[in-house]
């Protein structure tokens, strides 16, 4: 049976998303609240300071709390940053007898194969994401379950955390009386989130951009073909005005959210803006264009890095018709063509979480997208996409495997 009622959060680097979302009888996925606390207490992708995060997280569930009533006790989290691993595998299951229709037990024994594979030291294994089947030979197979044959299987990547990681996670958690029911990779969440069915099945890149991280996930053939990061974020950005302007890290955010730009062409060279200089009273006029070159210089290198790892990882190799922008750092004017003059010939495109949602629009909704895939991922991942791995280890051991449906919404 599926989740009704879920509660996810997304703890980011500046800060800690968190939302409270239920399936309609009709499996339409609906915001009750939203909550979004400031923390840092989270550095690529890694808790170093629990409790901080404790504190942001408790804020924003009372928060959830008082506006949608009491909250499930189990929370989806998701995990991102250069600590995650994303390991391809591959499994294999014979049907006995041959040449009879596979059912739903074939298909989870193929992906249990697909998960015994030997992990770095300290590793733990969080997921396992199904991306293609195949029977006697047969790719592409999207769902097998019906299909008659001999032997299924498998292409899957699985999803591992650092073991300090997953229990700084579990801390943060019971540190404010709730237990993990899943832990989900970001990119995936974001790619959930924002991503047309048509897009994840025609082939997509969705890169969210947050404060010390990017991350990316490809999209191919209605399921996940990849996933990664490059270690800079929109932090950095802020870092070089503050440096370069010689002004403090706030000071420089707060003039990047309002009269910064990734594209100086489109300022005027009669623009102005007042800029507050460590160690002054007064503010010190510059040229408006000079401080978005800054900008831009820094959001072109987050550009081609992301092109550079995804080209390493050989997920470039096929052509994807969408690049999609997502994260708080999307919300800077003129980052999609910043993005568009690196991804030639590919549409670029900032897209809020799918679908709109009254809950979200009191605030800068891409900050929301890991966490509403992550509650798309909670309310439509059933039971048939439960591995029958044991009880015995909490969470650990039932680890859903999300099946080649996410383009069907």
């Amino acid at each position: 049976m599926k989740n009704h009622r879920v509660v996810v959060a997304d703890l980011g680097s500046t800060h800690v998303c968190a939302l409270v979302a239920e399936s309609s009888p009709e499996g339409r996925v609906s915001v009750l609240s939203a909550a979004n606390v400031a923390c840092d207490a989270v550095r690529d992708g890694k808790i170093v300071d629990r409790d901080q995060a404790k504190t942001a997280l408790d804020a924003a569930l009372k928060d959830l709390s008082e506006r949608s009533g009491p909250l499930p006790d189990a929370l989806f989290l998701t995990i991102g940053g250069g600590d995650v691993s994303y390991v391809r595998s591959q499994g294999l299951c014979p049907i006995v007898p041959p040449d009879r229709p596979i059912t739903r037990d074939d298909v989870l024994k193929v992906i249990n194969h697909s998960r015994q594979v030997r992990l770095d030291e300290g590793m733990v294994e969080v997921q396992a994401v199904p991306c293609a089947f195949a029977v006697d030979g047969a790719g592409d197979i999207r769902q097998p379950v019906g299909v008659a044959g001999s032997k299924l299987e498998v292409k899957s990547i699985l999803v591992a955390y650092p073991e300090e990681g997953i229990d700084a996670l579990e801390s943060v958690a019971s540190g404010v009386g709730r237990e993990i029911e899943q832990i989900v990779a970001r990119p995936l969440c974001s790619g959930l989130a924002v991503l047309t069915p048509e897009q994840i099945e025609s082939g997509a890149v969705v890169i969210d951009i947050g404060g010390d991280l990017t991350e990316f996930a490809v999209f191919r053939n209605g399921a996940l073909s990849g996933a990664g990061r490059v270690p800079l974020g929109g932090k950095v950005v802020t870092s070089d005005v503050a440096k370069l302007l010689k002004t403090s890290f706030e000071e420089a955010e707060n003039l990047k959210i309002r009269f910064g730009s990734a594209i100086p062409s489109a300022v005027s060279d009669r623009e102005s803006i007042d800029v507050l200089q460590l160690g002054q009273i007064q503010r010190r006029p510059m040229q408006r264009k000079v401080f978005c070159e800054i900008i831009s210089s820094r959001v072109s290198e987050i550009a081609k890095l992301t092109k550079a790892a995804l080209e390493s990882g050989g997920l470039l190799s096929e052509p994807v018709g969408t690049v999609v922008l997502t994260g708080g750092g999307s919300l800077l004017p003129g980052v999609d063509k910043a993005f568009g003059e690196v991804f030639a010939k590919t549409r670029v495109a900032v897209q809020d979480p799918w679908p709109a949602s009254e809950a979200l629009r009191p605030f800068k909704a891409a900050r929301f997208s890991p966490a509403f895939g992550a509650a798309r991922f909670a309310l439509e991942c059933c039971d048939e996409e439960l591995s029958t791995a044991t009880e015995s280890d909490g969470w650990r051991g039932r680890i859903r495997t999300f099946l080649s449906s996410i383009g069907s919404r």
